[in-house]
């Protein structure tokens, strides 16, 4: 399988230039998996309006639209026997003046894998567009709106991976035109006509319209607030988010995402009682799935504010349901319990209950490693983070010999992550450096200790150039342990 590459987000579109009565054409390819991925071939391919296509060898298709004119909505029909379409937001959309600057890429996995390549999917666009917007206000920033702005583009990226996990979960075709719309304006970096369509006066006039359906227009509030967010507006997402819960108080899913939404802005009251509601009805409807999803944002709330007995409570019963769950369909549940396990182990290791993180530690990392070796671009940041909790782990026990093996792996990975993503990764990198230089000198390996110390802070420096108000702590943390070298 071929590389990941990111193509233009819309998607692959081919289209000539009308004739005299400005007829459309549609040109795209047919890739297996993701983006970049391999071709496909004996793909039909069609549209209302159009002639009915299969792919060849090289995976192309072309409709053309007799009757139709560039800038019309079309929806686009997909079929393989035993495949679905990953991106299948991004098929209802309008046909391009151009296809040949304008080709859709539509990406097919067999129907057992299909979540977890949407997720990876959706991950990536959001990541992009999170990122494009971040550099846009970055070059119009002062000095000190850089930090603010840094800490605001990562709670935009959390609300973005967000987003990506409701898109890939959700039903095909649910949330309604306007929803599927916006979503894709989204994930095509359109953001601010993506909002158009999701206006606060047409979400409320569709609340009035009693033929509308009611989760629809709760979706698209949150929508609405996931985007506002992504484009660093939180106060308009918090009016969103408000709007969603009032619009549809018996919604699990209106809850849940407000309940996110504040824990990651630290608005922990706020956070607390969507939790409590979400929590309370997933237990009503029955969804174990929803219920562990709840306690384990709960759990992770309460390690946040330092209530260990509760935090620990939430997460075993997280834990019970997700290795059941995962006992019956190990594809779907396995990821989930590995990030209990990892959340359950930091939990271990801050109270020093070692043996017990050790041993969810190790259980989380040989789930991750598995799933890594199917879809490393998604899974192996996740391993990353797990032998970096272990390394402090060894490293506190003075099991020196364990933790320098598994820091150097986890900063492996961080390295072959940075070079594709350094804006993400290279704070990571830094974060390893500077454990291994602290386990260096506790061996009295000085040198190799300079030479870590030294990395991390080159790294800090650089991004405290950009934040200093996030990174400065940490260039000085670093050079404070480089000054102690004899």
């Amino acid at each position: 399988m071929h590389p990941i590459q990111v193509w233009p987000l819309a998607l692959v579109v081919f289209l000539h230039a009308s004739s005299a009565w400005a007829a459309a054409t549609l040109m795209g390819v047919v890739r297996e998996n993701q983006l970049g991925g391999d071709l496909v071939r004996n793909v039909s391919v069609s549209a209302l309006g159009a002639n009915p296509v299969v792919t060849g060898a090289d995976g192309q298709f072309v409709l053309h639209f007799p009757q139709r004119k560039p800038g019309e909505n079309v929806s686009i029909g997909v079929s393989r026997n035993g495949w679905v379409v990953v991106n299948d937001i991004q098929l209802n959309r309008a046909l391009p003046a151009n296809a040949s600057q304008s080709p859709l890429e539509i990406l097919i996995a067999k129907a057992a894998e299909r979540e977890t390549w949407a997720l990876q999917f959706y991950r990536l666009q959001g990541e992009r567009v999170v990122d494009a917007r971040y550099k846009k206000e970055l070059a119009a920033a002062g000095l000190e709106e850089r930090a603010r702005l840094l800490r605001e583009h990562d709670q935009a990226r959390a609300q973005a991976d967000e987003l990506a996990r409701q898109l890939a979960t959700r039903p095909a075709g649910s949330g309604g035109e306007d929803y599927q719309k916006a979503a894709s304006l989204f994930l095509d970096g359109k953001i601010n006509k993506a909002l158009e369509i999701l206006s606060e006066e047409r979400l409320k006039q569709q609340g009035a319209d009693a033929k509308k359906l009611h989760e629809d227009t709760m979706r698209s509030w949150l929508l609405r607030g996931q985007l506002l967010a992504v484009k660093f507006d939180f106060d308009g997402a918090t009016r969103a988010y408000d709007e969603a819960v009032a619009f549809a108080p018996s919604s699990y899913e209106a809850w849940f995402a407000y309940s996110f939404f504040h824990q990651r802005q630290n608005h922990f009251k706020e956070s607390h009682w969507g939790y409590k509601e979400a929590l309370s009805l997933a237990r009503a409807s029955g969804k174990k799935e929803v219920v562990a999803r709840a306690l384990n944002n709960l759990g992770n709330l309460h390690g946040d504010e330092k209530r260990m007995a509760e935090a620990r409570k939430a997460y075993k019963e997280a834990l019970k349901i997700r290795c059941a769950l995962a006992q019956q369909n190990s594809n779907v549940y396995l990821p989930d319990l590995a990030v209990t396990l990892n959340n359950l182990g930091v939990l271990h290791r801050d109270e020093n209950r070692m043996a017990e993180a050790r041993g969810v530690f190790k259980e989380a990392l040989k789930i991750q490693r598995d799933l890594a070796q199917q879809n490393p671009d998604v899974y192996l940041p996740a391993v990353a983070t797990t032998l970096n909790n272990l390394g402090l782990l060894h490293y506190a026990e003075n099991r020196m010999a364990e933790a320098r093996d598994v820091f150097k792996e986890a900063l492996k990975i961080q390295r072959d992550l940075a070079q594709q993503n350094p804006d993400v990764y290279l704070p990571a990198v830094a974060t390893t450096l500077n454990n291994l230089g602290l386990l260096h000198y506790a061996e009295n390996r000085m040198a190799e200790a300079r030479k870590a110390y030294k990395e991390a802070l080159k790294i800090y420096r650089t991004f405290a150039q950009v934040a200093p108000a996030a990174y400065e702590p940490d260039v000085r943390r670093v050079q404070t342990n480089l000054d102690a070298l004899p």
